[in-house]
């Protein structure tokens, strides 16, 4: 059995329920245009990932300072999530909580929109054929 630290909770957490909770597309009982129906599910997986990227990136920025080196041997700088993330604001600003976000976007934003594009489909055929 695995344990989950908080930090890495928090930080999956808040992912999953930006990504989770705006994915969910509305049902019409009219049948609508395919390609527009793609492009507005693909729209939507996309801002839920660009979204819950901006939500989770100060998370990230907080685990990777804990986990990587600290800054002088022997002394522990970045204890927990929240002190660590106080600490990279008042020392290097806000700014520095978003490090990274630029790449993180372009992986996570399309991945949001594969990944609701997928599920979309392949429920819609499961409930056709099974």
């Amino acid at each position: 059995m695995t344990t989950t630290k908080p930090r890495s909770l928090a930080r999956e957490a808040s992912h999953q329920i930006i990504a989770g909770g705006s994915a969910a597309p509305r049902r019409s009982s009219q049948e609508q245009d395919p390609t527009l129906e793609f492009l507005r599910k693909f729209a939507i997986g996309l801002t839920s990932g660009t979204i819950s990227s901006c939500v989770n990136i100060p998370f990230d920025v907080a685990k990777s300072r804990i986990q990587g080196p600290q800054p002088v041997p022997g002394e522990i700088k970045y204890r927990t999530c929240f002190q660590t993330m106080g600490l990279v604001y008042r020392e290097e600003g806000y700014l520095a909580l978003y490090k990274g976000l630029v790449p993180k976007i372009m992986r996570l934003g399309p991945g949001g929109a594969v990944m609701l594009l997928v599920y979309e489909y392949v429920s819609g055929w499961l409930q056709e054929n099974w």
